[in-house]
């Protein structure tokens, strides 16, 4: 068993594995799930060259290796240790690599393929990329994936002062338009539950939601440190509607600035329209359709507290399309009280973790330290509460408190209360 906290040795186990040396290892930033990093060969590599050695199960696993390394040039590789890779203290079993290769298999295939075949929806929107999965190794928790390649990701995008306005409009209204037809393309019922039993067991992952139960506890933490009067009161709320939340809809899971790459970005053609890779699905599955919505727009509502990040019309363009798209596409309830009280508290609990979690501070301010480290982030992780405060009542939602967080404007509620 790898040490927790230890790198995986990507280049030692591919000469394992196929026998041959030279390969290019690139670590890539981004989840905090697995050890990941993009893989190139540097010498040629013949599909044979471990194929037939023998008929035990590893030597016809490495025969898979060979092909497919070989097939491609440049691929995509996961580690998943038994533990999330950035932070050792919180174990977390390898069956996300299941939930992602079942995510990845879903979306790229037809309903002639599978009832629930999530193709439709990429044709829908030409604009988005995934990965495809090319190899699933459940002996040594590996996944392999193709390249979507070498990108600029979300945030690098928006804080950048030469995007142009209409660009970043555009790509507010590419993701919030697959969005909405992800969350759309089949509601999760007790129905769907009978009908194909095995989507429903596929993507159930407990330890996944027991990873996000800790995340929501860290944030709880965060609001102690910022010093949070009622810290308590809204942490049992924000992990209680965690854990009695409505599961109707077929979310990514786990969508930020890091999952979300700008493909060739050519910002002296901002006319031309982008392509955006969606990658890093392993918490996919059946979830409140508000909750895609709630991680995504808390990243943005952080750049907008940010003494960071200028360009405030570039994340209002994006920002505008995103929500704007979303509501006016999506068939799900976001008119109703239970979808707009949901939204908030996810939006609220995930502001806070964001804001205190040390890997994504960079993107907020520059002071030195971790968690509640400055007055720019205890400011964050009290507009976080101030949301949470703001839906505490089971039966209403206070308004007002609600009209003194700009940030939601975006979340249309306003008109029907």
């Amino acid at each position: 068993m790898m040490p927790q906290g230890q790198a995986f040795d990507f280049a030692s186990f591919l000469y394992m594995q196929t026998g041959v040396g030279g390969w290019e290892v690139q670590e890539l930033s981004g989840g905090a799930a697995n050890h990941t990093v993009r893989v190139r060969r540097l010498v040629d590599l013949r599909v044979n060259d471990r194929d037939g050695e023998g008929d035990d199960e590893e030597s016809s696993l490495a025969g898979f290796y060979c092909r497919v390394l070989t097939e491609y040039s440049s691929v995509v590789l996961k580690q998943a240790p038994a533990f999330l890779a950035k932070s050792p203290h919180i174990p977390f079993s390898p069956y996300r690599q299941t939930v992602e290769a079942a995510a990845l298999q879903l979306l790229h295939q037809s309903l002639d393929q599978h009832p629930f075949g999530l193709r439709d929806v990429l044709t829908k929107n030409p604009l988005i990329r995934i990965p495809r999965l090319l190899l699933r190794d459940t002996t040594h928790n590996i996944l392999i994936q193709s390249d979507l390649g070498s990108h600029r990701n979300l945030y690098d995008v928006l804080t950048n002062p030469g995007t142009a306005v209409h660009l970043a409009s555009s790509l507010g209204k590419t993701i919030g338009q697959f969005l909405a037809n992800l969350h759309d393309a089949f509601y999760i019922t007790s129905e769907t539950t009978k009908e194909s039993p095995d989507l429903v067991a596929t993507f159930k992952n407990e330890d996944a939601e027991h990873v996000m139960e800790s995340v929501i506890r860290q944030a709880l933490s965060f609001m102690k440190d910022a010093e949070v009067p009622d810290f308590q009161t809204l942490g049992t709320l924000a992990l209680e509607h965690w854990t009695r939340r409505h599961k109707t809809a077929f979310s990514q899971g786990d969508i930020w600035f890091g999952t979300l790459l700008v493909i060739g970005l050519d910002l002296q053609n901002p006319d031309v329209e982008h392509t955006i890779g969606i990658c890093d699905w392993e918490f996919a599955g059946p979830n409140h359709p508000a909750a895609d919505l709630a991680q995504l727009g808390s990243y943005l509502h952080l750049m907008s507290l940010s003494p960071l990040t200028g360009g405030a019309d570039i994340l209002l363009a994006f920002s505008t399309a995103f929500y704007g798209t979303y509501f006016s596409t999506t068939s799900a309830p976001c008119k109703s009280p239970e979808y707009q009280r949901s939204l908030i508290i996810m939006h609220g609990w995930e502001l806070i973790n964001a804001a205190g979690w040390h890997s994504r501070q960079h993107m907020w301010c520059g002071c030195m330290g971790t968690g509640v480290r400055c007055s720019h982030i205890k400011g964050m992780v009290h507009e976080g509460a101030a949301l949470l405060r703001a839906v505490v009542s089971d039966d209403s939602m206070d308004i007002q408190a609600l009209r003194m967080i700009p940030w939601t404007e975006f979340f249309q509620i306003f008109d029907s209360n």
